[in-house]
């Protein structure tokens, strides 16, 4: 009996030391390894999960791992998220498409009228026209600023209250719809100062601007979820946005393992985006476009029990 005690004590050891998540981080670390070794794409994102899931608790682990699997039994939802994410992409560049366009006629129409001649440049007497002419071209330019802002913030807060709500299974209502137009509005607010900053450093360093704005925007999709989440649970918009910033920098931690599974999922994704690198280009950048837009459904998806449940903390 105490043999067979041991044997069996043995094998519960064993078991909590090559669990499935653990064997999966060794498998993702091999995997990491072949890929640095033939210089492929992809072996540093590996390597940093292989060993987030290695020594993160079997318990973490093991739940992300159901949430992962759960997150592909609700391939609907995803889809979707993933058709309303579409159309917000679709209408924002409908968007800036007919406002850059109504911009251009306006700014000729002015460029183009006597003011701006050389013989007004010349002539004293003009000069008041000439300064309201150059008026109107500055207000046209804050005017577009302010409708494409506007409109893109509406569109966004409309997509986004979709979005969630389908994910926690409850009605998509003008409730909802103001709430998450406020609640981005104030988010929108808290980025501007640093797009503004970003500009205008960008103006002096031209080579970093495209770096930062990378940088920004990995910062804008960690917030983003938390936020929209932290809504979600507290009806709430301006503690919404102040509670997921906090969280989401003092806590940060509490996510490791949850983004573990997304980068060995994006690393899926992006050797998926090779089988048509043969194609057209055309057929290229839709199929980004589409395994962009899924990636993105799937990963609201996966995150949201998570983040509704470390909401509540």
């Amino acid at each position: 009996m105490i043999r067979v005690d041991k044997i069996t004590m043995s094998k519960e050891k064993l078991k909590k030391i090559f669990s499935t998540q653990r064997t999966l981080a060794i498998i993702i670390l091999i995997t990491a390894g072949l890929l640095f070794y033939t210089q492929q794409k992809g072996a540093l994102l590996l390597s940093i999960s292989g060993i987030i899931l290695l020594f993160a608790p079997t318990k973490t682990s093991q739940k992300q791992f159901d949430n992962l699997k759960n997150a592909l039994k609700h391939w609907k939802t995803i889809l979707l998220t993933a058709i309303y994410d579409a159309g917000y992409w679709a209408l924002l560049f409908a968007t800036l498409t007919v406002t850059n366009s109504i911009s251009k006629q306006k700014l000729q129409a002015i460029q183009s009228s006597d003011y701006f001649s050389k013989a007004a440049f010349l002539d004293p007497g003009q000069s008041v026209q000439l300064a309201a002419a150059y008026q109107n071209v500055f207000i046209l330019l804050i005017l577009t600023v302010v409708i494409v802002g506007v409109l893109s913030l509406l569109i966004y807060s409309i997509s986004r209250a979709l979005i969630w709500t389908t994910i926690a299974g409850k009605s998509t209502n003008k409730k909802a719809i103001l709430g998450f137009l406020g609640t981005n509005t104030v988010w929108w607010l808290v980025l501007l100062p640093f797009f503004a900053l970003l500009f205008i450093g960008g103006a002096k360093q031209p080579a970093a601007l495209k770096s930062a704005l990378i940088a920004l925007f990995f910062v804008i999709a960690y917030f983003a979820p938390i936020i929209n989440v932290f809504y979600l649970t507290t009806n709430k918009m301006g503690k919404s946005v102040a509670h997921g910033i906090g969280w989401g920098i003092a806590h940060c931690y509490k996510l490791f393992v949850p983004y573990a599974y997304v980068c060995m999922v994006y690393v899926v994704v992006t050797y998926l985006f090779r089988i048509a690198q043969t194609s057209t280009q055309t057929i290229y950048y839709a199929w980004i476009i589409i395994l962009a837009i899924l990636f993105f459904s799937w990963l609201r998806v996966f995150l949201y029990p998570t983040l509704k449940e470390l909401s509540k903390e």
